[in-house]
């Protein structure tokens, strides 16, 4: 920085005797030195920056995603999506398909395709599937959706295909607290496009009936070991109830990764909020669960648990799959905004120490009641708090 101040005086010595012109050039020949030599600063200091970004780079993507800093690091991974196994269906707007009507709640769908036996099995791709939906957000009453959506359903939300046996026996599990305009929306929206794309599957809300803050992710918990006493599900779709799909093709079971659903939300101007998110609605197999050792219980008020299991699913070598913006799209049903728990950081931090201890075998809670409704199977439970164990235990 003393490099100026000399140059100057070394100017004014320069000048005594001169003319005017050859006092001229000796300015510019000055600042042209000048110049040159804030030059040299101005690319020394950006190829540090470059350095700095570059390392640091090398040092976000080498970083396991289960050690302490690792979950936090999922802001700067890159998205991928990865193509499931079948490719969703390609639909075209100019195809003769079969005519196509409207149900009360504004879905379009179409007249299914018959099958001769149900021992044919249904194909990898329903062929009833209309593609983009309208989302209808008029709450209406209870029994109007009933006889809305409700025809060859079973008591308790329970649906099977008549026309083949279905590919996919799916629970849909919704941890649910106060929320009754929100669960008439789902129910009412979600039932045609579970049809149409020929799922074995069953609805469970699981209501949390005690005064505790609310814990999402111990409720999904519950939801996954209540449904397997009903049935050998397969594949669980861990779902909050204020999401509803934008697109039938968004296929509601379980490949062979676990899979992020709720990719694009209008909300969230339907853009990831960060790479590594794993929320809103996922599907995990019955396999996936077991090993993940489910959800984490510590989780009480909002947040934090999605990223929770996303460092589980990391910490596990599981690769996350995802439908493509376009298709993976949601619409967020109006409610209240939840404020954040203050507790959530320090639980999601420590969360790494205890994958194997918290989950599925500390789980802890009091049935209070099971009560079947047309469209859905409710569960209702008093959440107990509780700690890691001491040493794991099977979950299995």
């Amino acid at each position: 920085m003393e490099w100026p101040q000399r140059q100057r005086k070394k100017d004014r010595n320069i000048f005594k005797g001169r003319g005017c012109k050859q006092r001229y050039r000796i300015v510019l020949g000055s600042m042209h030195s000048l110049n040159i030599h804030k030059m040299r600063y101005i690319l020394k200091s950006l190829a540090l920056i470059v350095i700095i970004l570059i390392f640091g780079y090398i040092f976000v993507t080498s970083v396991s995603e289960d050690s302490i800093v690792g979950g936090h690091l999922n802001y700067f991974r890159p998205v991928s999506y990865i193509p499931m196994d079948p490719p969703y269906p390609h639909m075209e707007s100019n195809t003769k398909q079969t005519k196509q009507t409207n149900d009360q709640s504004g879905q379009s769908s179409k007249t299914n395709l018959t099958y001769p036996s149900k021992s044919i099995v249904c194909p990898p791709i329903p062929p009833s599937l209309v593609g983009k939906l309208k989302v209808n957000e008029v709450v209406h009453k209870m029994d109007s959706i009933e006889a809305s959506v409700g025809s060859e359903m079973s008591i308790g939300g329970k649906y099977s295909p008549r026309e083949c046996m279905a590919r996919h026996k799916v629970a849909i599990v919704l941890p649910y607290r106060n929320r009754k305009a929100q669960l008439a929306l789902f129910l009412e929206h979600m039932h045609p496009i579970l049809k149409r794309q020929q799922l074995d599957y069953g609805i469970y809300v699981v209501n949390q009936a005690d005064s505790n803050e609310f814990n999402r992710a111990m409720l999904f918990n519950v939801g996954f070991v209540e449904a397997l006493k009903e049935a050998n599900w397969d594949c669980f779709i861990f779902h909050d109830v204020d999401l509803l799909p934008e697109d039938d093709r968004n296929l509601y079971t379980c490949p062979d990764t676990p899979r992020h659903m709720s990719v694009a939300v209008n909300t969230l101007k339907y853009k990831l909020p960060y790479a590594g998110i794993f929320g809103g609605v996922v599907a995990l197999t019955k396999s996936h669960i077991l090993t993940l050792n489910g959800f984490s219980n510590q989780f009480w008020g909002w947040g934090g648990e999605d990223d929770d299991m996303a460092n589980r699913v990391a910490h596990y070598k599981m690769t996350v799959s995802r439908y493509k913006p376009a298709i993976a799209r949601y619409t967020m049903a109006k409610h209240k905004k939840e404020k954040p728990s203050e507790q959530r950081l320090k639980v999601l931090k420590d969360g790494h120490k205890y994958f194997n201890t918290d989950g599925l075998n500390n789980l802890q809670y009091d049935l209070v009641s099971k009560k079947q409704f047309l469209l859905y199977t409710s569960i209702s439970v008093a959440l107990k708090h509780v700690q890691p164990l001491a040493r794991p235990t099977s979950n299995s």
